[in-house]
């Protein structure tokens, strides 16, 4: 038979190589120097109890490469702990204001997870992503079974929802196409066609393909490689792996040793910590294993133990403390200390890996961190075009602000007003790019254009994007003379004739004041337009729909909402508000008969003009 392929897809790497690539931010730049020559080590200090250890200098570690003692160049505590300020997580508006806090990839192994394991797994990505993400943290969800984008977000509403699309050997049905780089499509269609052994059928009736799931954990810490100076962890559900890693790994013949070197060789070259996490939890027994390869259970988790161990991360294995586990690991990866050092000359040209060992003089303390360097490995991953940044870039301050928007003649498009707030010179020229991907990584709109020279810091625009409907994110950039930023924001465009009635966001226009429709920070005492655009299948006539303005739950006012219908299922809502003069944030949300509007809300600021 056959194996599924496992499938990620980034699409963007085939944008236009225009954009000067900006690999990360000049205010980490001018703190941690990030050269070719310096190698980064991040490393995690806990105590005992799990808190993690802030007051440590840079005399209190001692870093061995290959055994010898190896000075410390740079040195930094990197703490994210605290999430920025309300203001700049306003919903339906995205800004690259704030410094990203934590950065997680979940890969939930459907190939290799049985039914009652994948719902497992599925519950404690959700709560995981609900309820110990901060807003500042960015994420993303892949699924072996199922073509997926590394796509990071802070939306936890959409990261929840990919967790909950997780289904037990999802892609046992499913093929599909890796669109990464050439290497991994090459590996890709080298494997499409092998044979595997079936698997015990357990709870799922189906052949498990542990090599499948590490091909996808490689992929997904190869493109981390592109986020630098900044701790990366990737967190592996998976039930373990049928071997012994150091035999496997010794045999060149063996397929899911290959991919484990593959992985480890990833991992020390992206500088990624693995968190593999067994949602069986607590268990005994001689042998609950899956595969038949694997003698026993304990085998598997040791496998799962080992890759934590040398990439920097921690096994959660055989513990019903499971979301604990995860909130301690999304404390200690967005509080860590960055070390660098230059690494000696490399003899010859030898695939080898230099052990890193960091050691803290201090009793009672544990260090997490990558065991390995690998000085003359593959080449390097080319560096991403700003567009396909994993994360936010913050040269140049953007704000901006999509919404679904109805024409009577034809179907809805996506509106993106954006504002330029900092950072490029005054009076030069600037270039915007601004774009949708799908679920799977595929760009399916984009426009670009060159923004009017202007003396003011302020500079506004708002594209427009014709899609279908699906889950896109809109991905913009602002080029200018040297600097750039990059900024995302997720959105969902409703199919035609929903039912019940869903909105496509909310789109907040000031005449005159164009800025303010991207940050939504509207001066008191203005009049603001309200635009919504609706799906729904019954008619609105015989409705009565209204926005109400709240603050802090409680209703300030009242105005209607006029309901024009756009053919095909769609409406068109309208109506107008004069802002409070009193500074505070607002929510506008629009009501029919009574009942919210899914999808119709949004907020903003006001404050005295």
């Amino acid at each position: 038979m056959t194996t599924p392929r496992t499938v990620l897809h980034i699409g963007l790497l085939t944008l236009v190589v225009m954009w000067a690539a900006l690999a990360t931010s000049s205010r980490l730049r001018a703190q941690f120097r990030t050269d070719t020559t310096l190698v980064v080590v991040d490393a995690a200090v806990t105590g005992v109890d799990g808190a993690v250890v802030r007051n440590l200098t840079a005399a209190d570690f001692e870093l061995l490469v290959d055994g010898t003692p190896t000075p410390i160049e740079q040195f930094r505590l990197q703490d994210a702990t605290d999430a920025p300020a309300a203001p700049d997580t306003l919903d339906g508006v995205a800004s690259n204001a704030a410094e990203p806090g934590g950065v997680f990839a979940l890969v939930i192994d459907e190939l290799n997870l049985g039914t009652r394991s994948t719902l497992q797994a599925r519950r404690l990505a959700v709560e995981f992503i609900q309820n110990t993400l901060q807003p500042h943290d960015y994420a993303t969800v892949l699924r072996t079974g199922r073509t997926s984008a590394l796509l990071f977000s802070n939306d936890r509403d959409r990261l929840a929802g990919l967790a909950r699309e997780a289904s037990s050997l999802g892609g046992s049905a499913q093929g599909g196409t890796v669109d990464v780089i050439a290497a991994a499509e090459a590996d890709a269609s080298r494997q499409a066609g092998a044979d595997v052994d079936p698997a015990e059928a357990g709870d799922g009736g189906s052949p498990f393909d542990p090599a499948a799931g590490l091909e996808m954990v490689r992929v997904v810490v190869e493109r981390l490689g592109a986020i630098p100076s900044r701790r990366k962890a990737v967190l592996w559900f998976s039930e373990g792996l049928p071997v012994d890693v150091r035999a496997a790994m010794a045999n060149p013949t063996d397929r899911i040793g290959n991919k484990l070197r593959d992985v480890l060789r990833a991992a020390f070259d992206s500088n990624v910590a693995i968190y593999p996490v067994d949602p069986r939890g607590l268990y005994s027994g001689p042998n609950l294993s899956r595969f038949r390869k694997a003698p026993d259970n304990g085998a598997e988790l040791d496998a799962l133990r080992d890759i934590a161990r040398v990439t920097g991360g921690r096994a959660i294995v055989n513990t019903n403390a499971l979301a604990e586990a995860l909130r301690r690991v999304a404390r200690e990866n967005r509080a860590y200390y960055l070390l660098g050092y230059t690494p000696a000359t490399p003899t010859g040209r030898k695939w080898r890996v230099q052990s890193i060992e960091v050691r803290v003089r201090r009793p009672g303390v544990v260090v997490h961190h990558r065991t390995g360097f690998v000085p003359l490995a593959r080449p390097p991953v080319p560096a991403l075009v700003p567009i396909a940044a994993p994360l936010p870039i913050r040269d140049v301050r953007v704000a901006m602000a999509p919404a679904l928007v109805s024409h009577l003649s034809r179907s809805p498009s996506v509106v993106v007003p954006f504002a330029v707030l900092g950072g490029l010179r005054a009076g030069s020229d600037a270039t915007y790019l601004v774009t949708a991907v799908d679920e799977k990584g595929a760009m399916r709109a984009q426009h670009s254009a060159r923004l009017r020279r202007n003396d003011h810091l302020t500079i506004t625009a708002a594209p427009r994007l014709s899609l279908p409907a699906g889950h896109y994110q809109i991905r913009l950039i602002v080029q200018g003379v040297g600097a750039g930023g990059t900024v995302f924001a997720d959105v969902t465009i409703p199919k035609a004739s929903a039912s019940p009635l869903v909105c496509g966001g909310v789109y907040l226009e000031q005449p005159g004041a164009e800025a303010a429709s991207a940050t939504h920070a509207f001066a008191g005492g203005s009049e603001v337009r309200m635009h919504a655009t609706a799906s729904a299948r019954d008619p609105l006539g015989s409705g009565t729909v209204s926005a109400v303005l709240e603050r802090d739950g409680a209703v300030v006012a009242r105005t209607p909402v006029v309901a024009t219908p756009g053919g095909r299922g769609w409406w068109r809502l309208e109506s107008s508000l004069t802002t409070p003069t009193e500074r505070a944030r607002y929510r506008v949300r629009m009501a029919m008969d009574g009942q919210w509007l899914d999808g119709c809300s949004t907020e903003f600021t006001a404050a005295p003009s």
